[in-house]
C-alpha cells in the first residue's frame, strides 16, 4: 500500500513536504507509510483522502504502476507526464 501512495505522491509530483501541508501528517510519518512502517489508520485514511479528492481513477492506475519493475515505472511515468504536459482542454475522452 505505501508503494502506491509513493506513486501517487511522485505522479502528483509531490513531495513529502507539500503532502505533509495538504494532508496535516507528518512528512517523517509520510515516510513510513511509504516504507511499510507502522502508521495509524487516521494517517493512511488522510493520505488515501487527498488523492481521492484530487483523482479518484488514479488509484487505479497506481496499481498498475506499481506491478511494474523498476525501469518500465520510471518510463510509464515518463509517458504519464509527456501526457500529462501535451493534453488541451477538451480533449477528454469519456
Amino acid at each position: 500500500m505505501g508503494q502506491r501512495l509513493r506513486v501517487l505522491r511522485e505522479h502528483f509530483r509531490l513531495s513529502r513536504a507539500e503532502l505533509s501541508n495538504a494532508t496535516g501528517v507528518d512528512a517523517s510519518a509520510l515516510a513510513r507509510l511509504e516504507h511499510g512502517g507502522d502508521v495509524r489508520i487516521s494517517t493512511y485514511l488522510a493520505v488515501v483522502d487527498c488523492f481521492l479528492e484530487r483523482a479518484p481513477e488514479a488509484w487505479m492506475l497506481a496499481d498498475r504502476i506499481v506491478a511494474l519493475g523498476d525501469e518500465r515505472r520510471a518510463k510509464a511515468n515518463d509517458h504519464i507526464q509527456w501526457l500529462a504536459r501535451t493534453a488541451t482542454p477538451g480533449d477528454e475522452h469519456d
